[in-house]
């Protein structure tokens, strides 16, 4: 059940409530992504992920199979994405022709057993000067394997561990 749970948590690449940015641009299409991530929409959220998140798949159809055998799977074992909230943006600063930044994200969780918040570090990346983000989900991968495989970020970006909370009731 924790593979699975951190499978989709790795995937959402990706991720949400109100996003707390200052550009109005990031918070839209984070808004976008975790909407449509919520409704099951995974055509709609896989265009939010960075290209290099997705080079596992063959497809971008395989993609989407794969995100959606995977929420029906969390949904039959009884968990439940309840909300996503992104907090703590970092400065937007360039690095090889692309704005990067981090923000973090805390996907809060229903299980059969409790209610936890999974909190992760979350990469955005434009190539278009801001006009639209790619994301890259951090979860479960240590910084310095985020940037082994992801050559092209800026070693300035902070990429903090995943942890677990309990959410206030």
């Amino acid at each position: 059940m924790f593979k699975i749970i951190l499978t989709i948590i790795i995937l959402l690449g990706i991720q949400f409530s109100y996003a707390q940015t200052s550009d109005e641009r990031i918070n839209q299409q984070l808004n976008e992504m975790k909407n449509s991530f919520m409704k099951g929409d995974f055509e709609k959220f896989i265009e939010f992920s960075h290209p290099d998140a997705l080079k596992k798949f063959s497809s971008k159809e395989e993609a989407i199979s794969f995100l959606d055998a995977n929420f029906k799977l969390m949904e039959s074992n009884n968990i439940k994405v309840l909300d996503i909230q992104f907090k703590e943006p970092s400065p937007i600063i360039t690095y090889n022709n692309e704005l990067q930044f981090t923000i973090q994200q805390a996907i809060s969780l229903k299980t059969p057993n409790s209610k936890r918040i999974e909190n992760s570090t979350l990469v955005g990346i434009s190539v278009d000067n801001g006009k639209t983000w790619k994301f890259i989900d951090t979860s479960g991968k240590t910084s310095e394997s985020v940037f082994n495989t992801y050559p092209g970020l800026s070693k300035e970006l902070v990429i903090k561990p995943r942890f677990q909370s309990q959410p206030e009731d």
